[in-house]
């Protein structure tokens, strides 16, 4: 199989990786002794956008943990070695976020894919989570959106599964497989990239340089990866080929990394291209520097004063940032509520016809909704595939702990339990150590009056004065304030870009961007009684409990 590995603009040093706001990589590991030959080759594609220093090899951290876990199972078929390692690589995030490391969630592009010869075909294990888009591209030009089944993946918080199904299958050799950042992907798109490639056939070094050198000065300003397998069941010996490096088109970079552990395997081992495409600081635009008219004194003075101003405005808020509950106190006028979104798909999903009293509230678990009431016993779990609604003898365990203990309100996140209590204090329980922490810093003000929690990461609170605050390894980090609401809900997850309000007095869900700007309202004249409300990962469904029915629409 021959792998070509096309960067973007990567960042190489430390600093122009936390500079871009993302890093990716690509990693192709084949076998490396006669036990692991079964199971093939393994490709990892990954992007982390916005990265914390201590994160600038968590891709590598990764793909290092897969490979390990998926050879170690050289003793099973490759569709089941991959299932067991994803079961390992669930835990290992498990274990990330217990040590609070959480900044990759909802930040991490991650594809992985197996391939094996079968006979005259190749056989295909893969699942992806994010954004990366993979395609077959046939022998015949035509393209086919492997992928695409895999879009709407989500993470399930409790237990956390970040990755719960893989797609396999049997394709036939000569076509070619291609992996795709988001970025690269869309440019290629518009610029009918990915169709000329198809059209190419069996793809070299030489044929990839033709398709891209008419668009030479768009790619410069892109930045992400794209990587390319000739599907053989041929395996080649590795070899070493460098292109240099010029300055009048891409620099380009071709190496072909050669794996010397497994001599035994020469025979059968990959063809490995790669074509680094990336731009030094040679195509940065120059800025020359141009003669300044003389100032008069008068004009100097006035451009001094002028310059003062604006450095003491930048202490004073720099000062004021200092304190710990600084709110952007702002209205939403009422003219931005004219923008009402029109409801698509709006639909009944259910209605709780009991005369007992009915629930208040529901959190999504796994593929269900469960539905309670501080004030009744009886829990619901309405099942999302089959859309069958069942009263449950025993609700599950933090629900149980919910109507026990009293709390406000509850949120889950990374297989935890996030607690609000009256008093404004955050419990996290820890299912599988039955144990409770306070979450908030000792030193850290407990937030007043709180009404709702979501968590993403960090902790968003909603009290009773409309102030939204959030908090962020247990202290405070910003708060904004509301004027003219009256809002009783607030929902948002690590994957949302938004905060979704609750509004019943006025009927409405309004949406806020987590600056605290706002997006835009949902009116509707059945939102006569709202109690919650869930959001799915991609913000185009929404399901509000209104009194004792269910809705559901598309925005």
């Amino acid at each position: 199989m021959e792998v070509f590995e096309l960067f973007f603009n990567p960042p190489s040093k430390k600093e122009d990786k936390l500079k871009s706001e993302k890093i990716f990589d690509s990693f192709c590991y084949e076998p490396t002794n006669p036990y692991e030959e079964k199971l093939g080759n393994l490709y990892i594609v990954g992007q982390l956008s916005h990265p914390l220093p201590k994160n600038l090899r968590f891709l590598e951290k990764i793909s290092e943990f897969i490979k390990e876990k998926y050879y170690s199972n050289y003793f099973k078929d490759p569709e089941t070695a991959l299932k067991e390692a994803l079961k390992e690589l669930n835990s290992f995030f498990e274990e990330e976020l217990k040590r609070d490391h959480t900044q990759w969630m909802g930040n991490l592009d991650l594809a992985i894919l197996s391939l094996s010869p079968h006979q005259k075909e190749i056989e295909l294990n893969f699942t992806k989570i994010g954004k990366l888009k993979i395609l077959l591209l046939k022998e015949d030009g035509q393209i086919i959106d492997i992928g695409s089944k895999l879009e709407h993946q989500e993470i399930e918080p409790y237990p956390l599964r970040v990755f719960s199904n893989i797609l396999s299958g049997k394709i036939p050799q000569k076509d070619t497989l291609g992996i795709f950042t988001k970025e690269v992907f869309d440019n290629f798109q518009n610029e009918n990239l990915i169709l000329n490639l198809a059209k190419q056939g069996k793809l070299t070094e030489k044929k990839i340089k033709k398709v891209l050198k008419p668009v030479e000065s768009k790619l410069k300003k892109i930045s992400g990866l794209a990587l390319l397998i000739n599907l053989e069941n041929k395996f080649q010996t590795h070899s070493v080929l460098n292109v240099k490096e010029s300055f009048s088109f891409l620099k380009m970079v071709l190496s072909k990394i050669s794996f010397l552990k497994g001599l035994i395997l020469k025979p059968f081992s990959i063809l490995f291209s790669k074509i680094n495409y990336f731009f030094s600081n040679f195509f940065k635009e120059r800025v020359f520097s141009k003669t300044i008219p003389f100032l008069s004194k008068r004009n100097l003075i006035l451009i001094l004063a002028f310059v003062s101003i604006l450095v003491v405005g930048r202490f004073l808020i720099f000062l004021q940032g200092k304190n710990e509950k600084v709110f952007l106190k702002g209205e939403i006028q009422e003219s931005l509520f004219e923008k009402n979104q029109n409801l698509k798909d709006f639909s009944e999903i259910l209605e709780f016809k009991s005369k007992d009293c009915s629930p208040t509230n529901f959190l999504k678990i796994g593929n269900s909704f469960y539905f309670y009431s501080h004030f009744c016993e009886k829990t619901y779990k309405f099942d999302l595939k089959d859309q069958k609604l069942n009263t449950l003898k025993k609700p599950p365990k933090i629900i149980s702990l919910l109507k026990k203990k009293e709390f406000l309100d509850v949120a889950i996140f990374g297989g935890n339990f996030y607690f609000l209590e009256k008093e404004g204090q955050i419990i996290k329980y820890l299912p599988q150590k039955e144990k409770e922490i306070k979450w908030l810093n000792p030193f850290t003000k407990k937030p007043k009056g709180v009404k709702s929690i979501a968590v993403d990461g960090s902790i968003w609170v909603l009290t009773k004065d409309n102030k939204i605050e959030n908090y962020y390894l247990g202290k405070f980090k910003k708060g904004f304030s509301l004027k003219n609401e009256n809002f009783s809900q607030i929902f948002t997850s690590f994957f949302l870009k938004n905060l979704y309000l609750l509004n019943p007095s006025q009927n409405k869900i309004v949406i806020l961007t987590k600056k605290g700007e706002f997006s835009r309202e949902i009116k509707n004249q059945k939102f006569d009684n709202l109690l919650d409300i869930f959001v799915s990962n991609d913000e185009k469904t929404i399901w509000v409990l209104n009194g004792k029915k269910l809705y559901k629409f598309s925005i």
